[in-house]
């Protein structure tokens, strides 16, 4: 197999009657990325299952990824299967992925149950009363959901291809809130991609959400500057903020920060920062607190930017000395944040 321009592949088919018959079939981008990721000849002899829907390869990181980019044939990987309020209490298409899913993946039939819930509320199982052109089912919830932690993360916008997978993983942890922002040193166009709109942020969290097995969706949010950003989360004024005050009920509360102290709020830069954000944590527990963590785009923070995050309370703290992508600092920190409150356990 071959990978041409323009995501097509040449594939040898290997039969008993014709084994040189050769012919070109379209890729999904996945599998465009896993051929280029193989060596040379790991795609040397590939041979077609049934009908063209799926290629089957030497490498088991290729049979995996060559798949065809029909999603109904081959839908996306759910550990829950999360429904609207509106939705819940009515039979899912068998057109829709989630049905493919329960069908094809989970090979669910009358009378199984998969785990199901409502987003932004209850989660459950849900058992399958009938399968037609629809796949009827009740719901049952068995608890709220698992809570978003009071962590809200301010990023500078990063490349739309880094902002996907980052998404994915801010919900996956569960932050509260992710808010992108336009910087000074950022690219601009990148403001201009289809991931700006607050809508396909919030489809990358939902998948995150989805993988987490989780029923709460952090709040995507999209301003153009970092200026607009701060202003609008005036962590001493914000209503919204004080609610996050719930969440933080669920962990461990520590004896030196009461859950009345003031929000921690952290600027994650590797310029001359004030200390380690690990020092600071020790320092500082976050446990029954709010905490806003910001980081730069790839080219970082500019000076006017530094001196606005101070301006407004932000403590610069830094995690080494090696550079890190905007999706790997946002991922280590709020790791490193979340394990300081006592939130992965």
């Amino acid at each position: 197999m071959r990978l041409r321009p323009g995501g097509t592949a040449r594939y040898r088919r290997f039969t008993h009657i014709a084994p040189c018959n050769y012919f070109t079939l379209p890729l999904s981008r996945q599998a465009q990325y896993e051929c280029r990721r193989q060596p040379p000849r790991a795609f040397a002899r590939v041979r077609l299952v049934g009908l063209p829907r799926r290629i089957e390869a030497k490498s088991p990181r290729a049979t995996a990824a060559l798949a065809f980019p029909d999603k109904n044939l081959y839908p996306i990987r759910m550990n829950i299967c999360l429904f609207t309020q509106e939705e819940i209490s009515k039979p899912l298409n068998a057109d829709d992925t989630r049905a493919q899913h329960i069908i094809k993946v989970l090979h669910k039939g009358v009378g199984d149950s998969f785990y199901a819930g409502v987003i932004g509320g209850q989660a459950g199982t849900a058992t399958i009363t009938k399968i037609d052109g629809a796949i009827h089912f009740t719901f049952t919830p068995q608890s709220d959901g698992k809570p978003l932690f009071p962590l809200h993360m301010i990023i500078g916008f990063p490349r739309p291809i880094q902002l996907k997978r980052l998404l994915r993983d801010m919900a996956a942890l569960g932050v509260s809130s992710v808010r992108l922002c336009g910087t000074e040193l950022g690219e601009k166009s990148y403001l201009k991609a289809s991931l700006s709109d607050p809508a396909e942020v919030y489809k990358m969290l939902l998948d995150g959400t989805v993988q987490a097995a989780s029923a709460h969706v952090p709040k995507p949010f999209v301003y153009q500057t970092l200026a607009e950003c701060l202003d609008n989360i005036d962590c001493n004024r914000s209503q919204e903020n004080c609610s996050q005050a719930k969440n933080a009920a669920a962990l461990p509360q520590s004896d030196a920060n009461p859950k009345s102290a003031a929000p921690l709020l952290l600027a994650l830069d590797n310029v001359k920062p004030a200390q380690s954000l690990g020092a600071f944590l020790r320092a500082n527990p976050p446990a029954g607190r709010l905490v806003f963590a910001a980081i730069g785009s790839e080219r970082g923070w500019s000076p006017a930017e530094r001196a606005l995050l101070e301006k407004r309370g932000f403590v610069r703290l830094g995690m080494g000395n090696r550079v890190m992508r905007t999706e790997t600092a946002a991922t280590v920190s709020a790791s490193l944040i979340l394990s300081s409150m006592g939130a992965l356990g």
